[in-house]
């Protein structure tokens, strides 16, 4: 099994918006990538995450697994990171009825579907290195037609947090 096409078009679609998460996944693999730096960094994920075939800590079939899930490393530990998880965490549950999202976690914290409200994590996995995201079963099948204007105004969010002018870089 592979990415369904909303996890395909999330995972093309986060670097063109937030080349800083290819930057942090061509540091870990020391590799040539258009914007980025080619240096290691000691950290064991980056970039975007997607299927992946395991169960979770109950025992379920994981959301990665049926390809439905992705995971966007970002670190609490660097200011400019953590701002986008905190954007992208917000973004997304603002918006989780018309991405058709079944949970976000980040740092700590969940939304779910099922249960609508932020609240504590306290699952094994604490997600202080990355967004969680995972699409319906029905969503997943389609890319979601409102995740660039979510992702443009995550974008235009972070840039005023840190008062950054330019525009964001374009990434193939």
């Amino acid at each position: 099994m592979n990415d369904k096409p909303a996890v395909i078009y999330l995972r093309k679609a986060i670097f063109q918006y937030f080349p800083e998460v290819a930057f942090h996944w061509a540091a870990k693999f020391n590799v040539a990538h258009p914007n980025a730096p080619r240096q290691n960094e000691n950290h064991p994920s980056h970039g975007v995450g997607g299927f992946v075939n395991r169960n979770t800590e109950h025992g379920n079939r994981s959301a990665h697994a049926d390809g439905r899930a992705a995971d966007i490393y970002v670190k609490i530990q660097n200011p400019l990171l953590k701002a986008i998880g905190d954007t992208l965490f917000a973004r997304f549950i603002s918006n989780a009825p018309a991405l058709g999202v079944e949970e976000v976690i980040w740092n700590r914290q969940i939304w779910s579907k099922t249960a609508p409200r932020i609240h504590p994590y306290d699952g094994r996995e604490k997600h202080e290195d990355h967004v969680h995201l995972a699409f319906t079963t029905a969503s997943c099948q389609r890319q979601p037609v409102m995740l660039d204007a979510i992702l443009k105004q995550a974008r235009k969010d972070v840039d005023t947090q840190f008062g950054f002018t330019s525009a964001p870089l374009q990434l193939p």
